[in-house]
């Protein structure tokens, strides 16, 4: 007969609590709703859809990049479910206008078929 595993142990039921399973990735739901994982290398907390976004790319994300969840699943860290955009576009997606372009932050338009030279602010954008 096993013995049972505690609460604080079971990924499932975490609970904001870090998984403590011997051998398996630490894991945990910060404060604010997002998944984290322990980086031994780095000693700290990451954000898993930060590190998905960066290995997606291939290179470590500019501090200065937000990652959205296109679907507002915060969980669903699947990369076609992210996105990586400036602070201020990510910002009008969650205050202004949830159907902005995801390139420029302007409505009208998806950011597939975004023409536009300049963000919402004027802001020049970089060629694609």
């Amino acid at each position: 007969m096993s013995t049972p595993v505690p609460d604080s142990a079971s990924p499932r039921r975490n609970h904001g609590r870090a998984s403590l399973v011997p051998g398996k990735l630490k894991t945990r739901t910060n404060a604010n709703g997002y998944k984290e994982f322990y980086d031994e290398n780095l000693g700290q907390w990451v954000l898993t859809h930060r590190r998905a976004m960066e290995n997606h790319l291939g290179h470590p994300l500019s501090p200065d990049l937000h990652v959205h969840h296109i679907n507002g699943d915060k969980q669903d860290n699947r990369v076609e479910n992210l996105t990586a955009l400036k602070p201020k576009i990510h910002a009008r997606l969650h205050l202004v206008d949830s159907d902005a372009c995801l390139r420029c932050g302007r409505s009208g338009h998806w950011a597939a078929d975004c023409d536009e030279t300049t963000d919402f602010q004027g802001k020049r954008l970089k060629r694609r």
